[in-house]
């Protein structure tokens, strides 16, 4: 089972702990998701990306690929697996990267434009968000 597969099924203290040394802990970090057929949103420090486990089982992924900018998160790309498109799952997973930059103060670049329009129709984020 990969290393992906098992932070997604299991809590994060005992999946960490288990398959990765003290000094690994740092490129991962982890956000409750707010809908139950989601898992936690992951924070892949590594690969600058946001994780969104779809469903039971969690092989399916949304992600948000990112670039961080001097204190910026530059999100620049969206992507769902294609037979999930028109469902919705888009628009959570920008929820959930919306939801984990604000809990955490940080401000985000919008040069996705899936992004920018989530953005649009949801100016409750406008503290978040940095024009260029």
């Amino acid at each position: 089972m990969s290393f992906l597969k098992k932070l997604v099924l299991s809590s994060q203290f005992r999946v960490l702990h288990s398959v990765t040394q003290a000094k690994d802990i740092s490129k991962f970090s982890t956000y409750m998701s707010l809908k139950a057929k989601y898992g936690k949103l992951i924070n892949d420090h590594v690969t600058n990306a946001f994780y969104l486990p779809i469903g039971e089982d969690g092989s399916d992924m949304g992600m948000v690929l990112y670039e961080q900018q001097k204190g910026i998160l530059n999100l620049h790309h969206t992507e769902v697996p294609e037979h999930l498109r028109g469902k919705s799952v888009g628009h959570d997973l920008a929820k959930e990267v919306f939801e984990y930059c604000s809990a955490r103060n940080l401000k985000v670049l919008l040069t996705c434009e899936f992004l920018q329009k989530f953005y649009e129709e949801n100016p409750q984020y406008k503290d978040l968000v940095v024009k260029r």
